[in-house]
């Protein structure tokens, strides 16, 4: 049975075909571009990081990241996202900064 016989007989397969091949053209797409040119959407940050949505929420109204706002959709740079993340890392964390933390609060400077 050819493709062309089989799209056919199940005329459903064949948007089904469809549908995951330009969701797979997208993703090519954002793949070969510059973070700074990367557009995610607040959902696929949500999954990316597993967070919640309050989490997100949070990050924008506290102003901890940078997002685009169109209506009431929000984007986010993936250049951006790197940022961020990149702000948050902790570089190092030793035994003694543990333990001051945990018995005191906040690290002593």
């Amino acid at each position: 049975m050819t493709n062309s016989e089989f799209f056919s007989k199940y005329p459903e397969s064949k948007d089904l075909f469809d549908r995951v091949l330009s969701e797979f053209e997208e993703k090519m797409q954002k793949a070969h571009r510059p973070a700074n040119e990367t557009i995610i959407s607040d959902a696929e940050l949500i999954q990316l990081l597993g967070v919640c949505k309050r989490t997100t929420n949070t990050w924008r109204s506290k102003q901890m990241i940078v997002f685009i706002k169109v209506g009431s959709l929000i984007y986010y740079r993936y250049s951006e996202v790197l940022a961020f993340m990149e702000k948050h890392e902790i570089k190092k964390v030793t035994l003694r900064d543990s333990h001051q933390t945990k018995h005191h609060g906040q690290k002593k400077l």
